[in-house]
């Protein structure tokens, strides 16, 4: 359903990458992408807890919910099903965002992509605070074998 959004939108939005879990969409002329996750890992909560920076970890997302409405067909009872439209996010998310702090929350799961991604995030003008550059430092010191490709997280970072 957003894939065809993307494809037949009116705006022109460019595939920027495309992998088994996820695909890209950058607009033209404008300086925002999109990351649309094909499949599920989780709830919305167990997903953004796998992000690594707190100004990464806000999701809209689709949920139903049961009506107080009810057809019959047939003298069979059916409750109508609606969707509901929620957000989460990280409780600092704004704050971090505002002031273009990264902070690195919980667990890092890919500790050579935040690296590589701190670079790109520098240049929109964030900076490390001084807690997460010690994380990240101390979780590079123990990354053992490394092979970097364009597919070495499959979209998980």
């Amino acid at each position: 359903m957003a894939v065809s959004y993307f494809e037949h939108s009116t705006d022109d939005y460019k595939i920027t990458y495309e992998n088994n879990n996820a695909i890209g969409y950058r607009s033209q002329g404008a300086s925002y992408w999109f990351d649309l996750i094909k499949g599920r890992c989780g709830t919305p909560d167990q997903i953004l807890d796998m992000f690594d920076f707190t100004v990464t970890k806000f999701a809209l997302y689709r949920d139903t919910k049961v009506s107080n409405n009810v057809i019959y067909v047939d003298d069979l009872k059916f409750d109508i099903v609606e969707p509901e439209y929620k957000v989460i996010y990280h409780p600092k998310f704004f704050e971090h965002l505002v002031t273009k702090k990264l902070v690195i929350d919980d667990q890092l799961l890919f500790p050579i992509s935040t690296f590589n991604r701190t670079y790109r995030y520098r240049d929109y003008g964030y900076h490390l605070c001084r807690e997460s550059k010690i994380k990240l430092l101390t979780e590079l010191k123990n990354v053992e074998d490394v092979i970097i490709n364009s597919d070495m997280y499959e979209a998980l970072d």
